[in-house]
């Protein structure tokens, strides 16, 4: 997998999103591929109690992490409040504000223990073809935690 550069300053993190959010062309084939990833999930029959325990970030000591592209999608639709540090402001009452164009992370995130291994799998092939989808539309590839590079992007743009 190809490594990420430094994103010290955001001006590399804005540019490469800026790049994303330009080419539909490249948004449309990344949707698909992220329902695509949708459906093999939704195989396997996950059960989803809308609690918003997936979406509190901290108390699951979980990180989600985004490339380019899935940035570039999820920031087409406005999030409920400001982003801050583990918390995703596209949720709202425990429920997701941008469901459609969420990250293949937060497709994949479930509470069921008994899944993992399936889902951790579905995860692997598609962030595989999301970094080749990049290369194969000269998108710069930058993969990291959701949350800080939305405070970056709000602060920034």
């Amino acid at each position: 997998m190809p490594e990420s550069p430094d994103i010290s300053n955001g001006a590399d993190l804005i540019a490469a999103v800026r790049t994303a959010a330009q080419n539909a062309p490249f948004l449309t084939r990344l949707g698909k591929l992220l329902q695509e990833a949708q459906r093999d999930v939704e195989r396997l029959n996950p059960s989803c109690r809308a609690c918003g325990q997936c979406c509190n970030f901290s108390a699951k000591n979980h990180r989600l992490f985004v490339s380019t592209g899935e940035l570039a999608l999820l920031t087409m639709t406005q999030p409920t409040r400001p982003a801050e540090r583990l918390e995703c402001p596209y949720q709202q009452n425990n429920l997701c504000t941008a469901r459609d164009r969420r990250p293949l992370g937060c497709r994949i995130f479930f509470c069921n223990p008994n899944i993992q291994n399936e889902l951790h799998d579905i995860y692997e092939e598609c962030h595989h073809r999301i970094v080749q989808l990049h290369q194969q539309a000269d998108i710069p590839y930058l993969y990291g935690e959701m949350t800080a590079w939305l405070r970056q992007l709000q602060v920034e743009l």
